[in-house]
This record gives C-alpha cells, structure tokens and sequence, in this order.
C-alpha cells in the first residue's frame, strides 16, 4: 500500500533556470524541506528543449526517494528512455541494498520519446582523482566538461565556489574544452538529516548522498545540456574497482541506466583502483606534456582547493608522493612537516581509517616500494613511506560504534518533523539568489 505521492510540476522562471514545484501528501512531507527545485544553467538558453527533458532532472533526483519512501511521484510528462531506465535502476539500488524496499512508482500521464543529434561526449567533472583520469582517458573525444554547485560545494560556500571556478576555467582554456556549470538547491530542498538517519547508515560511508543519491542527481543535471551541446555519451568516473563490491550511488547497474532520449552514459574506469588511476593517467600526463594538473579531491571547508589535512587529501597525497608526484604542484598544501605530523598522528592512533575505505588503503600500500631506494624522496616520503609499508594500518580503523536506540529516535522525530514546518519564503528567496550568482 503506497504511504503517500508527491505532484511535481516545472517550467521555466528564466531562459536558463528550471523551476520544480513539489506537492507531497502529509505523509511525504518529511523527506523535503522545500516545496521548490531548481536547476540553473548559466549562457544555456533552455527554451527551445522538449519540456520532457526538461524534467529530466527533477524527476530523476528525488526518484530514490519515492522508491525507499514507497510513494507515487505524479508526472505530466516525462522521457520514455529515462522511465524505463528509472525502473532499471531501481532494480540496481534493490540488488545493492536488499534490506531496503524500493517499492514506490512513478505515474506519468504522457510518455514522449527524444532524440539527440549526437556530435561530441560530455565529462561530469569534479577535478579529483576520479574524474580527471577520465578526462585523460577520452581527452580527444570529449568535447565538454560539467560541474555541478550544489553537490559538494554547498550553494552557501561562494568563496570555495568562486576558486574552483576560476581554477577550472583556466584549466578548460587551457585544454580547449567547453566547461558547463550548473547550480541546484537539491540538496538544501530535501531533508537529508532524515534520509540520512533511516536509510544513510546503510551505505558504504554513512550516507543518504553518497550511498544512495550523488550518482543519479549528477547525472541527470546533464540532460538539458545533452540537447544544447549535441553530445551523444556521458561519462561518469567511477568510485572504486568494478571488482570490489560495495553499497554506493554511483555502481554500472545504475548509472548506465540513468539515460534519456538516444543519449548513452558510461561508468567509466571502472576496472582501474584508485591509485592505479593516478600511475596510468596523472603521471602519463604530466611526463607526456610538462603541465601539472589542478587535483580537487577535498569536500572540506579551506581556503585552496584541498584542505590537506583530511583522510582523503591525505591519502591522495601519499598516492602522489608514491608515483613521485609534488602534491604541492598539484593543489595540495604540504611541507615538510606534514609527514612527520602525518606519522606521529597514525602512531598515536589520532588518525583513523573508516572501515569502508581500509581496502583502498590496503592497495595504496601495496603499491609503496620494498626498496628503501627505490621510494621517491620528496618532503621526506622515502622515510615516510617505508614505515608506513610496514605499519599495521588495520590498527586505526575506526571501530564505527552504532548509535543508542534513544539517539536514534531523537534524530528520526526532529529530522521527520522539524524541517518542513521552518520552510519559509525567505529561505526560497535566498536559495534562488545563490543559485543565480554562479
């Protein structure tokens, strides 16, 4: 029996921004917080595009939610593709999570079919490890790069935004490539602290974005873009190794399934671990060209693209520093006293693993040197590195306590309840004027 529905209608506020307008039952009230998405495509004029794919987008993100939440999402219209390829995902999200009842539909009254002229391929496109392999790989195809604020540049982080802009503008430029961006309040629309707590302790990193969400928002940004820019293929870097199996938001079984009109998207490098990703592709690149890549690995508040003091900036550093990369060169803050710190955290137990990322860690330290010699010496890595070939990394991963039953419930009522009732027309003002300021 359906717990509730949600109506979602759209149309366009300005050429370039896409505007949804949600009515959810009483019942699906708890997993928004604003009755409005919005989609902004700065220099696209969105006028001329079937409004099908103009739905695209938000019909497709908050499609996980009516699946987990077992509700009915009421649609105008929609793509024919993008329906039947929804359904297949849902399929590729149950696999991943059996525990989890993927039972809620989607109901459009007109099914249409699209078709794009198809010319050149596009890049979701971050700037980390990941997708830039990516774009190494298919540097001679691909004739756009995507980058989405909104996602993990929050809308209210315009200092962080503006730098990675100016970075990676500067970088398309140099690499003659188109550079889209596109701003949404996704995130900031949907009550996220209560998806996290009921369905994101089931993923691979504890939550409702990364283990169920990222894959399928990122990718359906892309679909106006697909229809101004002619591009056919869409690829999307993968996270981890086809071969290690994990529950996370961007797997082939749904990402390639996420699709519209004849347009085809790839979950890319999908054979290739991390560190590998850095050896075959950043490293070729640098030596074949002489030019440094900027590398944005960080989600974290700095005042550069990399806060360097994370596990993750940490553990790009070390795969740089591994293949004789100066992370410094590459958008990393680092001295020579970062590894020493490094160290005396990891022996003091002060710095910890999650548990979901211990294999990774374990290929990274496969890949370390057993020569002394042989390891490359920059900011001290050759000391640094030899101890940590040697250290028992399985020593600082985090245990991962489970939260008291009490927290739980605490969690769950103020997040379920809370949020909707606060929406106000103030914080949708403000929301769309983040937006625009792209």
């Amino acid at each position: 029996m359906s717990k509730g529905y949600v109506r979602i209608e759209y149309g366009l506020v300005r050429r370039d921004t896409i505007c949804y307008r949600l009515t959810p039952s009483l019942l699906a009230r708890k997993y928004f917080k604003s009755r409005y998405i919005f989609f902004h495509y700065p220099g696209l004029d969105l006028r001329e595009i079937s409004s099908s794919i103009l739905a695209a987008p938000g019909i497709a993100s908050i499609a996980p939610i009516i699946w987990v939440g077992g509700l009915k999402l009421y649609v105008d219209e929609i793509d024919s593709t993008l329906l039947e390829g929804l359904d297949k995902a849902r399929e590729g999200f149950a696999n991943l999570y059996p525990t989890v009842s993927f039972s809620g539909e989607i109901v459009p009254r007109v099914e249409v079919h699209n078709s794009v002229d198809k010319r050149g391929e596009g890049l979701l496109f971050s700037g980390g490890v990941d997708s830039m392999s990516s774009y190494i790989l298919h540097q001679s195809s691909i004739s756009t790069l995507a980058m989405v604020r909104g996602a993990d540049v929050p809308l209210s982080g315009l200092r962080k935004w503006f730098l990675v802009k100016n970075v990676y503008s500067r970088f398309a430029r140099r690499e003659n490539v188109a550079l889209k961006y596109v701003a949404t309040n996704i995130r900031d629309a949907v009550n996220e602290s209560y998806l996290n707590t009921v369905f994101g302790r089931l993923s691979m990193d504890g939550s409702w974005w990364g283990g169920f969400w990222h894959g399928i928002v990122l990718i359906s940004t892309m679909a106006p873009i697909t229809f101004a820019d002619k591009i056919g293929t869409i690829y999307l870097a993968s996270s981890a190794p086809r071969y290690r199996v994990y529950s996370w938001g961007s797997h082939p079984s749904i990402d390639e399934h996420i699709r519209w009109g004849n347009i085809k998207v790839v979950h890319d490098c999908v054979k290739y671990p991390r560190h590998l990703k850095v050896r075959y592709f950043i490293k070729r690149y640098i030596a074949e060209t002489g030019r440094y890549l900027p590398i944005r690995s960080c989600w974290k508040k700095s005042r550069g693209l990399n806060c360097g003091r994370c596990e993750k900036c940490y553990r790009t550093m070390i795969s740089l520093l591994i293949e004789g990369i100066d992370p410094a060169k590459v958008g990393f803050p680092i001295d020579s006293h970062t590894l020493r710190s490094l160290r005396r955290m990891i022996a003091t137990k002060k710095f910890r693993i999650p548990r979901s990322l211990l294999e990774t860690w374990l290929e990274i330290l496969y890949f370390i040197p057993n020569t002394y010699s042989e390891i490359p010496d920059i900011y001290g890595s050759r000391e640094f590195l030899y101890w940590l070939k040697r250290y028992s990394i399985i020593d600082i991963v985090e245990t991962g306590r489970r939260p008291s039953i009490a927290s739980f419930i605490k969690r769950y009522i103020t997040s379920s309840i809370y949020p909707y009732v606060k929406t106000n027309s103030y914080g949708l003002l403000r929301n769309l004027g983040l937006i625009l300021s792209t």
